[in-house]
């Protein structure tokens, strides 16, 4: 008998668990973002903002008339509580074999159960960290093809992050007119990312133009021929100048004092080195708007790596013949001014955001006893039969639905700047 016959009666080993290559990491927005929650009552929660004083001061002589009072004017805006949801599905074996008395595929549901609640967790640091409108990415336009190149200026943010959250290990997309909302095509398979060329291969072929965009299955449609997002904003949303955040107009009169501050570059939307006079005049605009010199206790700087490697490299040589430094190939971590800069392979290309931690919150609905998110157990069981499309009944299969109601918000845009416009480094 040869070896090789032999080898199938061998005895092997197998490693305990499963050796997970997945990226389900959180980074560091959502280290400090999820100790800031706030209950809210109901779905919808309308804010006052006062945009003019009522008083008038000023010196007078003896006799004189005292100063005439201003005008108190006031601006509302409201932020609604978004739906992330998500489904994992068993088998009806899996599920028999969970009751059994050795229980087992207990490891199996359990693998489930953790990976459903690890990618839901992912998609909402992925929303905190995004501008609301759902895209990841557009495309230059070709078809029918299953092979789709997007598009790669550094001028578009969307185009900037486009690989930020992409994922080829099965993440359905759905591709939508970037305008309209007109859809192209559903529950798009991504089975190939090549980042050198920017092409993406798809499990089928589509054709696309240059409007189109994509976005997480099921996070954007067209609502009266407009495209309309079911995230809600994040990071990038709240710290800008010249969009609609929570429902006021930052361009009109009433939304100038809804601002955040945002330093860009000689050219808008050309990125350039980082220097310490642009961080300074981020720094300064934040201290104008609030007053406030702002410290370590409760500021920090946050950034994609690009922009932190850049930002280390530009203060390498200050740091190089120092006593207490490492060697000039490397820092232990980055400061400015003495406040934290951190770095988040997660944030938006390009930028430096300049945040203060405790005026960004996490709102949901005020839970008796349950967290931000919770499987449905309504009927008395967190696991469901799924129905038969086509016939009564039920098929021989189990899903179980984790769901919550949130949204990110800050008070106080003009508590945080960002430094736009940045050419990284190592990217």
């Amino acid at each position: 008998m040869s070896l090789a016959t032999l080898n199938t009666l061998a005895y092997d080993t197998w490693e305990p668990g499963l050796n997970n290559q997945l990226e389900n990491e959180l980074g560091t927005l959502y280290g400090f973002l999820a100790k800031t929650s706030k209950n809210v009552r109901g779905r919808r929660v309308f804010i006052k903002l006062q945009t003019g004083r009522p008083t008038g001061v000023s010196n007078i002589d003896e006799g004189a008339a005292f100063p005439t009072p201003g005008d108190a004017a006031y601006a509302e805006v409201q932020l609604a509580l978004s739906r992330p949801a998500a489904t994992v599905e068993f088998t009806l074996d899996e599920m028999d074999m969970l009751d059994g008395t050795d229980a087992a595929a207990l490891a199996v549901v359990d693998h489930k159960l953790s990976d459903l609640i690890n990618t839901l967790r992912r998609d909402i640091v992925r929303q905190s960290w995004g501008d609301g409108t759902a895209k990841l990415a557009r495309f230059v336009g070709a078809g029918p093809s299953v092979t789709q190149v997007l598009q790669a200026t550094a001028t578009n943010q969307i185009d900037r992050d486009r690989f930020n959250w992409l994922e080829s290990f099965g993440m359905k997309i759905d591709i939508l007119h970037g305008t309209t909302g007109a859809s192209v095509a559903t529950q798009v398979g991504i089975t190939n990312i090549v980042e050198s060329t920017n092409t993406l291969t798809l499990d089928t072929s589509v054709t696309t133009d240059a409007n189109s965009v994509a976005v997480r299955s099921g996070n954007a449609i067209a609502v009266t021929g407009a495209y309309t997002s079911r995230e809600f904003p994040g990071v990038f949303a709240a710290i800008d100048d010249d969009n609609t955040y929570l429902t006021l107009d930052r361009t009109t009169a009433a939304g100038a004092r809804w601002k955040a501050n945002v330093v860009y570059g000689a050219s808008a939307g050309t990125p350039e080195p980082i220097t310490l006079d642009r961080v300074m005049r981020l720094i300064n605009r934040v201290t104008r708007a609030t007053g406030l010199q702002p410290s370590a206790r409760d500021y920090c700087f946050i950034s994609n790596l690009g922009v932190w490697a850049a930002y280390g490299e530009y203060i390498q040589p200050g740091v190089r013949y120092q006593p207490d430094s490492t060697l000039d190939v490397g820092w232990p971590r980055l400061e400015i001014f003495g406040m934290p800069f951190y770095g988040d392979i997660h944030a938006p290309h390009s930028n430096l955001f300049f945040m203060n931690k405790p005026m960004f919150e996490y709102r949901r609905p005020k839970y008796q006893d349950r967290g931000m998110f919770q499987f449905q157990n309504k009927d008395g069981s967190m696991f469901r039969y799924v129905a038969n499309a086509t016939v009564d009944g039920y098929k021989a299969k189990i899903q179980s639905q984790l769901t919550g109601m949130m949204t990110l918000v800050t008070e106080r845009p003009n508590a945080h700047g960002r430094l736009d416009d940045i050419l990284e480094q190592g990217v």
